[in-house]
């Protein structure tokens, strides 16, 4: 397999906006795997996830696609749970995904192997616990927020 078929069977899904950070590189190494992003927002009183529009779509036999899930934070893993349920509704299948975060924590990690004990995680380091409003400890802000200096999440819904 030469260098510029590397990522040819591949899918990366960067969960909007934080995961772009980790899916740009991992672009580098894969250069023949699709992208297709999913934006997620989620409701600050409920912490509860939801999707506010995807990519999914334009992926082919998505079943016996490899998917690289990107998210830094991986904390309550609402968003990372909503886009496997997501994903489901177009074929993507477990046992195929490999989800990649920086941080996150035991609970999170948990509910996921719970819920979908045939994925792989790849995490970088486990943060000390979860803050009420959802976000690790030691807080660090937003994601998304302190990449790109904008502010998305001061709203409900």
């Amino acid at each position: 397999m030469s260098k510029n078929d590397v990522g040819e069977n591949a899918v990366i899904i960067p969960i909007l906006r934080a995961g772009m950070s980790m899916s740009n590189r991992l672009t580098k190494r894969l250069p023949k795997a699709d992208v297709a992003r999913i934006s997620m927002r989620r409701n600050l009183h409920t912490l509860k996830p939801f999707v506010a529009w995807d990519e999914f779509e334009q992926i082919k036999e998505p079943e016996s696609k490899r998917v690289f899930i990107t998210d830094p934070a991986l904390a309550t893993a609402g968003s990372i749970l909503k886009t496997l349920e997501h994903m489901k509704k177009y074929g993507f299948k477990d046992e195929n995904v490999v989800i990649m975060a920086m941080f996150g924590c035991q609970s999170g990690i948990e509910r996921i192997f719970k819920e979908h004990p045939e994925v792989k995680l790849f995490l970088v380091h486990m943060a000390d616990g979860i803050r009420e409003d959802g976000y690790l400890l030691p807080y660090n802000g937003d994601t998304g927020d302190r990449l790109y200096g904008v502010r998305e999440n001061e709203y409900v819904i």
